[in-house]
């Protein structure tokens, strides 16, 4: 066997690392993560939210390309709901809201230009109900003002009873329209009455044209026991300013200048073991984006938060 010399030492090969396995074994090694705790969720805390909002949408083409953009990106809680919706434009759009394809707007053809009142929520609509009111005066005898009733199937809540309403406005007789919004508020509580039941949380919302003061709002809450005004209980005593008003807009009052004032109201009645956190709701009648005037209305953008007992 022939035998192999040994190798000097000029003659060991040298093997060097590849740059990327060097760079591997020099790199410090990465900190052990750390876990954070993270809050359990409480079944028995339950959040919702509503937009609401008079859009004054005349049915004239005016500015309505410009804002309805805007007022579809302050929608982002469980439910909107909208008053004065007149013209077709706004009422094409708000079939079209990203991420709440359920809407109910009442026949928009009774009378010259219909309700004006749209729904459109996250959640499945179950039962949809409108009841225009009995009577009208001056200018809303043009349009079929009344409230409707839209359930909907929330994941948590259950059933939910929004009731989205537009009295009578407050022109030049205004003893006689107080009169008239007085009529509607008795058929609106007898609506209410009829279709909800005591296991169902009911929220009021809308354009009630009336002041917290008046004794439309006195007869209203006497007559839902119960029922919980948010604005003017997380904004007391009588919650914030919601009209803001537009005087190149009010052709019919005269154009004198309106004043602001509150005109709008979201009123909620939890269901049967349920109570609402007041400590925890929030409400506010929110700023245009941008300085943009949507409205002469606020948006309304409420958050309650119910906890079971």
């Amino acid at each position: 066997m022939t035998s192999i010399p040994p190798l000097r030492a000029d003659q060991v090969p040298v093997w060097s690392c590849p740059p990327k396995i060097q760079a591997a074994a020099q790199k410090p090694e990465s900190p052990s993560p750390t876990w954070q705790a993270v809050e359990p969720v409480n079944p028995d805390i339950i959040t919702f939210r509503l937009l609401d909002m008079n859009i004054h949408g005349l049915p004239t083409e005016s500015g309505m390309r410009k804002k309805m953009p805007a007022i579809e990106d302050l929608i982002e809680g469980d439910v909107a709901t909208f008053q004065e919706v007149f013209h077709v434009r706004a009422r094409h759009e708000l079939h079209d809201v990203e991420g709440h394809p359920y809407v109910f707007m009442p026949n928009m053809h009774v009378k010259l230009f219909g309700s004006g009142l749209a729904t459109v929520s996250e959640h499945p609509i179950v039962k949809t109900k409108f009841m225009p009111y009995g009577r009208a005066a001056n200018w809303d005898f043009f349009v079929s003002k009344g409230v409707q009733l839209t359930q909907i199937q929330h994941p948590q809540l259950g059933v939910v009873d929004i009731y989205n309403t537009h009295l009578q406005a407050s022109y030049r007789n205004s003893k006689q329209h107080a009169r008239v919004r007085m009529r509607q508020l008795a058929q609106l509580v007898r609506f209410i009455q009829k279709h909800s039941m005591p296991g169902h949380t009911i929220i009021l919302c809308g354009d009630f044209n009336m002041h917290p003061e008046s004794p439309e709002y006195a007869y209203l809450t006497r007559a839902l026991p119960g029922a919980v005004d948010i604005l003017s209980q997380l904004h007391p005593p009588s919650g914030p300013v919601t009209f803001v008003g537009d005087p190149a807009s009010h052709w019919y009052s005269g154009g004198g200048t309106p004043q602001a004032q509150r005109l709008d109201y979201v009123f909620v009645i939890p269901a049967e073991g349920l109570r609402l956190k007041l400590e925890d709701c929030t409400a506010q009648a929110s700023m245009y984006p941008e300085g943009q005037a949507l409205s002469d209305h606020l948006p309304l953008e409420i958050k309650m938060v119910f906890e079971r007992k």
